[in-house]
């Protein structure tokens, strides 16, 4: 059998070796630009120093029979929920709150966050790498996978990356070198890869394509959604998130352990009490929770040689404990940080970072927002001084 592979593998390359890489590429460019409905199978991957930081397994489908982009219907299905966007309006479910949120917010900086590596950005962005002379294009050694033969071309970007949700090259500091893996047999992709950083990758796969797909009559109105789900604008959604956490201001803190990312010494706030504490939560990469950073080892310097704790607390776990040891020493950050947050954050209806908790001397929760502004840092500074 695994001879019979590559003696397949060898004839296709054969076959393809007449057609040079512009040609290929117009071919595929050409076929998914020729796709009225579609609906698939994608695995997105993210690595990160050769370790897996999280994956996702989705099903995906497109209406592209509308000649406006940013109106193209699509439906995506997980275990996490279903999103579904009419051209118009989105409905979202979450499957572990039993929410529906909607929204008609179509902006593409909204919209189109879900869509990165998926078929519509790859129509649009497939085309402008082949026509760019400054993009290199190179086609590198022909893969099989599961018995199936795959182009696998690289196209080099000069001191520039990919914006997959603007479809543009943005000015960056070093190359970046994104992967296409193609279909010999269909010219349909398989495999999408592209650098997440300076040392990491994002991947998504293509699989059990079906054309022509024929949506559920009732699919784009969301009345195939969950009908015991709660259904909420976006707006309400978040408000009541906010309210969530202002319901907790003014009650004691609730017993619970996490580990110190330095030595897995756990820290309850049983063990905090006579102090008063901030508490930071926060996920890696956070914009926010970036820039707070300066501000907060400030705090901690001025306040921690009286009655003041002050932790860091990582909630989204997608990370593993080494990777996130290296982002604390790169990012310099000063302060003792906890890990394993995702249960404590969740149960305070915390979901943004960074989001900042101070707990007076009694245990008492006295402040909880999120947000990062100079006005905050100073208004946390404050609270923290006149409760010592």
């Amino acid at each position: 059998m695994k001879l019979f592979l590559m003696l397949l593998l060898c004839l296709s390359s054969l076959m393809s070796c007449s057609q040079s890489n512009e040609e290929i590429l117009l071919k595929v460019s050409n076929k998914i630009s020729s796709i009225e409905s579609v609906q698939y199978d994608s695995r997105m991957e993210a690595m990160e120093g050769g370790q897996l930081l999280f994956d996702d397994t989705t099903s995906i489908a497109f209406d592209f029979r509308n000649a406006v982009p940013n109106e193209i219907k699509y439906y995506f299905h997980s275990e996490l929920g279903e999103l579904i966007f009419n051209g118009k309006e989105t409905f979202q479910s979450n499957a572990s709150e039993k929410v529906i949120a909607t929204s008609d917010d179509n902006s593409p900086d909204y919209v189109n966050n879900p869509l990165v590596h998926t078929l519509k950005p790859l129509r649009q962005i497939l085309p402008i790498l082949i026509q760019d002379n400054e993009v290199k294009i190179e086609r590198e050694r022909d893969t099989l996978i599961n018995g199936t033969a795959y182009f696998n071309f690289s196209f080099l970007l000069n001191k520039k990356y990919i914006d997959w949700i603007k479809l543009e090259f943005v000015d960056w500091e070093i190359d970046s070198k994104h992967f296409l893996f193609v279909d010999k047999q269909d010219y349909l992709p398989f495999k999408i890869i592209s650098p997440n950083g300076k040392n990491g990758s994002m991947s998504r796969t293509f699989e059990n394509i079906e054309l022509d797909y024929e949506f559920p009559k009732d699919l784009w109105n969301g009345e195939s959604l969950p009908k015991d789900f709660a259904v909420f604008t976006l707006k309400e959604y978040f408000e009541s998130l906010k309210n969530k956490m202002l319901d907790y201001v003014g009650k004691m803190v609730t017993d619970w352990e996490l580990p110190l990312i330095a030595n897995d010494s756990n820290i309850n706030p049983s063990q905090l009490k006579g102090k008063v504490v901030l508490l930071e939560f926060w996920f890696k990469n956070c914009g926010g929770c970036k820039g707070a950073i300066p501000s907060l080892n400030k705090i901690n310097t001025k306040f921690k040689n009286d009655n003041f704790e002050m932790y860091g607390i990582e909630f989204l776990e997608r990370q593993s404990k080494e990777i996130l040891q290296k982002y604390i020493k790169e990012q310099d950050i000063q302060f003792p940080i906890l890990y394993k947050g995702k249960t404590v954050a969740s149960k305070y209806g915390i979901t943004g970072g960074p989001t900042f908790m101070v707990l007076d001397k009694t245990g008492k929760i006295i402040h909880l927002k999120s947000g990062y502004s100079e006005d905050h840092i100073n208004e946390i500074s404050g609270i923290i001084e006149r409760n010592l």
